[in-house]
């Protein structure tokens, strides 16, 4: 006997930990962002999913604290999927599945999950953080060749700096990345800037929470984009200091309460990026003075397209957990 949940129950049903925010419609869940997707208990050798995708759609899927091969949908469409199989029988398992294709790469759509029997629903972690970012926070390329162009399969989010600090930290994670994507409205590297998709009407990738919980820390890495639109004549210096200020006065709108971690560094392709991060610094600690953080990431190991490898991630996030350990401490701050 198996129990299938359908995808017009997936929301409501308590026994999933929806991760990341997607939304629904009436008969599936949609999850289109990075490190989207759900963490289930259950009983029984496997998690069969009912999914429509496109073809070379790639997952991570973690069961019981160790990360399993990638499943990759090999056609378009409507399909089933097996996240985990031939795992012990009558054991109780965590299985945390999320997708690591960009959201830009295809969409995704869940319409059942079945199991033998699904168990009460993982419990929250004790810290939420929420990251704001580009293909840097989508750890675009970190297992790929410094000489090869960018696929898929170098793609893994979960060798990105964003998972490994919440993994370190023991904290939830909330990752708004599109790749391309600029901060400014001056530049428009896509047809869209970040806080078109994170908190206007203007775009149709809206998201709501599922399970409404107040960020602990906001990391944004934004403004590569932009700096590299510059650099060939497109918006100026001041358009991307105002468009960081401008983003991040929203942001502290949406997280009150949180601390709020403005970064830059990851990317040594545009060193006057920092220059202009820190003018939009000092206005917000100003305005701000018990909120803000600024944050410099160490230099790049680069990996496929000149993005950082997943040592450069590794480093990234080291860097990160100590200087949030001193300024927002949580007990076993370590990868």
């Amino acid at each position: 006997m198996k129990e299938t949940i359908p995808g017009r129950q997936l929301l409501s049903d308590e026994r999933i930990f929806w991760q990341n925010r997607c939304y629904k419609d009436h008969v599936c869940v949609h999850c289109d962002l990075t490190l989207s997707g759900f963490s289930v208990m259950i009983e029984g050798e496997e998690l069969i999913a009912e999914i429509d995708a496109d073809a070379n759609m790639q997952f991570g899927v973690i069961c019981d604290g160790k990360e399993l091969p990638r499943v990759v949908t090999k056609t378009r469409g409507l399909q089933t999927v097996y996240f985990a199989k031939d795992i012990s029988l009558f054991a109780r398992h965590r299985i945390d599945v999320y997708r690591l294709t960009e959201q830009s790469e295809g969409t995704l759509s869940i319409h059942s999950l079945t199991a033998r029997k699904f168990l009460p629903r993982p419990e929250e972690k004790p810290e939420l953080i929420t990251f704001y970012g580009d293909s840097l926070t989508c750890a675009y390329g970190n297992e790929g060749d410094p000489k090869e162009e960018y696929r898929r399969e170098t793609q893994n989010p979960l060798k990105g700096y964003a998972y490994l600090l919440c993994k370190a930290r023991n904290a939830d994670h909330e990752v708004f990345g599109y790749s391309g994507i600029s901060v400014s409205e001056k530049v428009f590297v896509t047809n869209f800037t970040l806080g078109d998709i994170c908190f206007y009407n203007s775009c149709h990738m809206q998201y709501s929470y599922l399970y409404p919980r107040k960020s602990d820390i906001v990391v944004i890495n934004i403004g590569t984009n932009d700096a590299s639109a510059i650099n060939r004549g497109v918006g100026t210096k001041q358009g991307l200091e105002n468009g960081l200020y401008n983003f991040t006065c929203k942001v502290i709108e949406k997280h009150p309460g949180a601390k709020i971690v403005l970064t830059s560094g990851l990317s040594d392709t545009h060193p006057e990026q920092g220059a202009i991060t820190d003018a939009a610094f000092a206005r917000l600690q100003r305005r701000f003075p018990d909120v803000m953080l600024r944050f410099v990431f160490p230099r790049n190991v680069a990996g496929a397209n000149g993005h950082p490898s997943v040592e450069g991630h590794i480093n990234a996030a080291n860097a990160l957990i100590s200087f949030l350990a001193e300024k927002v401490p949580v007990k076993g701050s370590k990868i």
